[in-house]
């Protein structure tokens, strides 16, 4: 069973939804957020597990003033360990059949929730994920939203890239069986959807499902830089780990990141033709005009390297950088 925390699968999973809410210095958000969890629609079992991780502007203290009286709330304090060891810890505790993680800026719209578990149960689909706004409010929208199974996720995700963890409702058993969330990427989503997109279907709702706030400081998705290189050593680790994947899919791989970082270093970097990145991107190409053994990890490896050498990435503390 690959990456994360080796989480095993539990046979005794009640019906329901487990909300984990990852939480970092988040306390001027937390009102809301909790509020908006509060306030999800759906007549389904369901219990919140809110990880503090490590915060210094009493998060946790103010969770448990905002949760008192509120039945199935579990509150866990940890050590700064970064997003993905925030999320293993609290699907470690996780009782019922879905997981939907939530950042602890984010506020989710009503039906959110009903949507997504709705879309997983009408179609069998493992993992369901619908639209983020940036702002206080959803757009209009029916009461009902529409939904489309994905022909092809993994196609999905290597075009698409990302859409964040409050966008997503996950099986618990799917999620466990990934072995929750990569803790040596900081930006901890993506490879663990990439896993996910190679056992199950995957289902999206067509509405927004996350509100996420606007100029928030230290907001990872500030940081442009970290995302790229997270993505692109999250596709190097994925590439490397999996036997037998598609050439094809490899192939997309390489192109998407070496692309990302060429781009990336010419804008941020003032990086030029005859740069290592340039010649990187290049290269990617050659596959599809000669499909064989190339060294596509080794290669992806290497899109992360001008985000480094530019950049300030950020590495979850107590963890070894993979890429």
């Amino acid at each position: 069973m690959s990456g994360g925390t080796g989480i095993s699968p539990d046979t005794g999973i009640s019906p329901g939804v487990s909300y984990v809410v990852t939480v970092y210095n988040k306390a001027q958000f937390l009102p809301a957020t909790v509020a908006a969890l509060l306030s999800q629609e759906g007549d389904f079992a369901r219990e919140f597990i809110f990880v503090d991780d490590g915060s210094t502007d009493g998060s946790a203290e103010l969770l448990a003033g905002l949760t008192r009286g509120v039945s199935d709330v579990t509150i866990v304090r940890q050590a700064n360990g970064g997003p993905a060891a925030a999320t293993n810890a609290g699907l470690a505790r996780a009782r019922l059949d879905y997981i939907k993680p939530v950042d602890g800026d984010d506020r989710l719209p009503p039906p959110a929730t009903r949507w997504l578990l709705e879309a997983c149960t009408r179609t069998g689909a493992g993992v369901a994920f619908g639209e983020t706004v940036n702002g206080d409010a959803a757009p209009s929208e029916p009461a009902d939203a529409a939904i489309s199974l994905l022909a092809d996720p993994l196609g999905f995700l290597l075009r698409r890239a990302h859409f964040g963890p409050s966008a997503i409702l996950v099986r618990r058993d799917l999620f466990a069986a990934v072995g929750g969330c990569e803790e040596s990427i900081f930006v901890q989503d993506y490879l663990m959807l990439l896993r996910l997109a190679r056992r199950a279907a995957f289902v999206r709702v067509d509405g927004t499902v996350c509100l996420a706030p606007v100029d928030v400081p230290g907001r990872i998705t500030e940081n442009q830089a970290q995302i790229l290189h997270d993505l692109n050593a999250a596709l190097a680790r994925f590439c490397a780990e999996t036997p037998g994947l598609a050439w094809s899919v490899k192939r997309t791989a390489l192109r998407r990141a070496a692309f990302r970082a060429w781009h990336w270093a010419r804008r941020r970097a003032g990086a030029g033709i005859g740069s290592p990145s340039f010649w990187l991107a290049a290269a990617s190409l050659l596959p599809a005009l000669w499909p064989g053994p190339w060294p596509y990890a080794p290669m992806l490896s290497a899109t992360c390297a001008p985000f480094r050498k530019f950049a300030s990435i950020r590495v979850p503390i107590g963890k070894t950088r993979q890429s």
